[in-house]
């Protein structure tokens, strides 16, 4: 039986730039906790599993994160995230080390806000043919956005707290599908405020030509033919 696998602007993209999953886990976050994070390369994605909290992207006002809700910080910015604002921060870095062997990091006694963190970097390519597109932060809290992700995510926690052989691969396969699944929905929330080619891919017209541009790029296509 032949199967076709139908190309896709998006897909081909991110296949270019090879996405390599670097770190993955869970931090069960206490009350009256500061944390910040210096700048990075890559791509970090955090999804909020239960609670609530701050974040600061790069100076900016406080933006206030609940559960259900997930966010991918994809241009490398410091950043803080709070349960206190008030809370005398603490470096990330410095709280890595206590991390147990079950990946799943407790701060300042837990049980405020647990958030699954994954950490991606592309290994290749013009990574600013993604990135320059995307905004500093992309802040997804659409209710079909949640029940999409939730099993990647349930599972993701699964794996972490009770690792099994083999486990790495299938958190490595979670993690891009978190990714990609969060800019889906980046494009259908943006709507029109999305930039460049991923607003594109909204018109039905338009992602159709680019579609088949992928498919067959060695073709000598007109505008007549893509139309």
């Amino acid at each position: 039986m032949n199967v076709q696998i139908l190309d896709d602007p998006l897909s081909n993209i991110l296949k270019l730039l090879e996405p390599r999953n670097l770190a993955c886990g869970a931090v069960d976050v206490g009350p009256n906790v500061s944390v910040t994070s210096a700048a990075h390369e890559g791509v970090k994605c955090y999804a909020v599993m239960s609670g609530e909290g701050w974040l600061n992207v790069g100076g900016s006002p406080p933006l206030h994160i609940a559960a259900g809700e997930c966010l991918i910080l994809p241009r490398g910015l410091p950043f803080r995230f709070a349960t206190d604002l008030g809370a005398p921060p603490v470096d990330f870095v410095d709280l890595v080390g206590r991390r147990p062997d079950d990946l799943v990091l407790t701060v300042g006694g837990g049980g405020r806000c647990l958030i699954v963190s994954s950490f991606i970097r592309f290994e290749c390519g013009p990574t600013d043919i993604l990135l320059n597109v995307l905004p500093a932060i992309i802040h997804i809290r659409s209710e079909r956005g949640r029940s999409n992700m939730r099993w990647s995510l349930d599972r993701m926690i699964a794996e972490l707290r009770d690792p099994q052989p083999g486990g790495q691969m299938i958190i490595e396969h979670l993690a891009h599908m978190v990714l990609v699944e969060a800019l889906r929905l980046y494009i259908e929330q943006a709507g029109d405020d999305a930039k460049g080619w991923l607003s594109a891919l909204r018109d039905r017209r338009i992602g159709a030509a680019l579609a088949a541009l992928h498919r067959d790029p060695s073709r000598n296509w007109s505008v007549r033919d893509l139309a």
